[in-house]
């Protein structure tokens, strides 16, 4: 997930309408990859973003890591083990479809990754 509304995943590059840079202190962030490959972004409790089959049924059977980028500004992030999604069901955010087609460019000259899958 990047500061400026995009997912990238499997070589793709998604966008969404939420951007990090819209967190306030003390939110709380929620990152799920579902077994039907979607993308859920929760930030307290609420649905922020969704991408439909995002990963592959293939893909899913290996491992996965996020890797967290966070702005110059952040003071303090906490990564919770127990954590679990909000209990369902989930409601998709008005512009859930808002994604690129898969031809999309796989990335922007300059940019990176925050959350690696």
């Amino acid at each position: 997930i990047r500061y400026w509304g995009r997912i990238f995943c499997g070589g793709k590059e998604y966008r969404i309408n939420w951007k990090a840079d819209e967190l306030q202190h003390s939110d709380r962030v929620g990152f799920l990859l579902a077994d039907t490959g979607d993308i859920i972004l929760f930030v307290n409790g609420a649905v922020q973003a969704w991408v439909d089959g995002a990963a592959t049924p293939e893909s899913l059977q290996g491992d996965w890591y996020a890797v967290l980028d966070v702005f110059g500004a952040t003071t303090c992030v906490e990564l919770d083990p127990a954590a679990q999604p909000p209990g369902k069901p989930w409601e998709r955010p008005a512009a859930a479809h808002n994604w690129s087609p898969p031809e999309s460019p796989t990335s922007s000259a300059g940019s990176h990754l925050s959350f690696l899958l």
